[in-house]
């Protein structure tokens, strides 16, 4: 199945204004509404979000691949993309990334540069195993999956993830896959494939709230990362304006969106990683788009600003400072509606700016409390220059930087040492380790209290209460040493047990980053 998504592409203008590229692109977009799970709730407007992503790299003059079910609604919003999707079953899947991967082989012979887009949107989950997957119509693309057979046998010069959807983190981040038996080698080596970092050419980018859920809007009929990361890439987080979008500049608009969110549990945090080999590398050369309809923000042109199409598609949504210039492509069927607050202004195809529009007054409607929120808090928080190098500033140098959340990381219980009961020594060892923490604290209050008893009795004029305070003293004091012994002991005894169990089977320390710095412990399997 060769599909090139000529339907929903619209040929950009050979003006000459726009710098050519040698690097050929390639998209393989999944779009999937539905949840395996009866627990879980499907989802709304995957499909939408996955033919707006076809429709954006399409304009880029990439290849494109859309694997989606449509449902009603978005086949008539979007009537053109129900010629070219297919259903995202596994075999489909794996049929289409051959071809594509192919395609690519050839054209790298050719001595082209090429780029590779792996885009998902819909269901993530947690298998039994905790290891990530992303949910397909006949079942899930695990972790393992995805590093083995899209990652490590793409030959693209450069790969791109994309994934908008319930624990996504956990899809490229490794937790709790299982370990047996005692064939170390492989197993190192199996994992050690299973890494970001084993992928030079490589990057990724998605996002989660402290719930590990991504969500939706109806006012948007959208995910709201992918929305907002749409919304980056046609241009508005373009901060250096060379016509290029790079995963930071990207990473930090969305961040800048969301920051005005106070509910934890909607608040999305963005994991952004460019490929190790480039790390100032290029998410989307949005740049070739620049000759089609744009719409250009001059110094002082700032605020928030929505855009939708003729199919009343949302388009985009900005909040820029307004300290310098930068230009939108407007991706979608002429003419736009720009809205600024409760005005409106119309504009065609073509190059227009904000200076020149002429507002007028929008309808209004009632809104629901979470939509009010939305509404008042997304893109409350202007984005540009200083907002940018407020978050290199934040990130660190290079080196720490790309640790990958900006600002978060998954919530404390996420992060879980998980111990099956086949082994008694390393329940024992926790236990013994445990107790031994429990008796030091005891131990240490008490000699707090003897301290300030004894402080006490040096101070006392009065014979028979410096007697009491003496035999409170000595008693505490007792009680401390004995318990500091307590502890010592179970300390050792716990830390021989789980050394003794770690010689059986191996151990992982986990690194997670912090808003104030890192949280470390160590992973146990058996």
């Amino acid at each position: 199945m060769h599909l090139v998504l000529v339907a929903l592409a619209v040929t950009a203008a050979t003006d000459g204004t726009v710098p050519s590229t040698d690097v050929d692109t390639w998209a393989v977009i999944i779009a999937n509404n539905e949840s395996n799970d009866s627990s879980l709730a499907d989802l709304e407007f995957a499909d939408d979000d996955g033919v707006r992503y076809a429709e954006l790299f399409a304009a880029l003059g990439a290849e494109v691949r859309l694997l989606s079910v449509l449902d009603p609604q978005t086949q008539r919003r979007f009537p053109k993309a129900t010629q070219i999707t297919h259903p995202p079953r596994r075999n489909v899947v794996f049929a289409e990334l051959d071809e594509v991967f192919a395609e690519i082989a050839a054209a790298e012979k050719r001595g082209m540069s090429t780029q590779f887009y792996f885009v998902y949107a819909g269901h993530g989950e947690l298998g039994p195993n905790r290891e990530g997957r992303l949910t397909l119509l006949d079942g899930g693309l695990s972790r393992t999956e995805l590093y083995h057979r899209i990652i490590a046998r793409s030959p693209a010069s450069w790969n791109h993830l994309i994934i908008d959807a319930c624990h996504a983190y956990w899809v490229v981040n490794k937790r709790g896959a299982g370990r047996q038996g005692d064939h170390r080698e492989a197993v190192e080596s199996f994992f050690a494939a299973e890494h970001l970092d084993s992928y030079p050419n490589t990057g990724v980018i998605l996002a989660a709230s402290s719930e590990s859920k991504t969500h939706e809007w109806n006012h948007w009929q959208s995910g709201i990362f992918s929305h907002e990361l749409l919304s980056a890439m046609s241009g508005t987080a373009d901060i250096d304006r060379d016509g290029a979008v790079s995963y930071l500049e990207a990473a930090t608009s969305v961040q800048a969106a969301n920051a005005a969110i106070a509910d934890a549990s909607v608040q999305l945090r963005v994991y952004a990683r460019p490929p190790p080999a480039s790390i100032e590398a290029t998410l989307l050369p949005y740049g070739k788009l620049l000759a089609r309809a744009t719409l250009l923000f001059e110094p002082g042109a700032g605020g928030r600003v929505s855009v939708r199409d003729a199919r009343g598609v949302a388009i985009a949504d900005v909040n820029r400072d307004g300290e310098a210039f930068f230009e939108l492509a407007l991706i979608g069927e002429p003419p736009f509606e720009v809205s600024r607050g409760d005005r409106v202004a119309t504009l065609d195809a073509g190059q227009n700016r904000m200076h020149d529009l002429v507002f007028t007054a929008a309808a209004t409607t009632a809104r629901s409390g979470l939509d009010a929120s939305y509404r008042q808090h997304l893109y409350a928080t202007a984005f540009g220059p200083s907002f940018y190098e407020g978050a290199l500033a934040f990130a660190g140098p290079w080196s720490d930087r790309w640790s990958g959340w900006l600002g978060w990381a998954p919530a404390p219980e996420q992060i879980e040492t998980r111990i099956e009961t086949g082994d008694w020594r390393p329940w024992a060892g926790w236990a013994a380790v445990v107790a031994a923490t429990g008796s030091g604290i005891v131990a240490l209050v008490s000699t707090v209290e003897a301290n300030r008893l004894h402080r006490d009795y040096e101070a006392t004029t009065d014979p028979q209460e410096a007697r009491e305070l003496r035999r409170t003293v000595e008693s505490l004091d007792l009680r401390a040493n004995v318990l500091y012994g307590v502890a010592g002991g179970l300390a050792l005894a716990g830390g021989a047990l789980l050394l003794w169990s770690w010689l059986d089977e191996p151990a992982a320390v986990t690194v997670m980053p912090q808003a104030d710095g890192v949280a470390m412990g160590l992973r146990f399997e058996f």
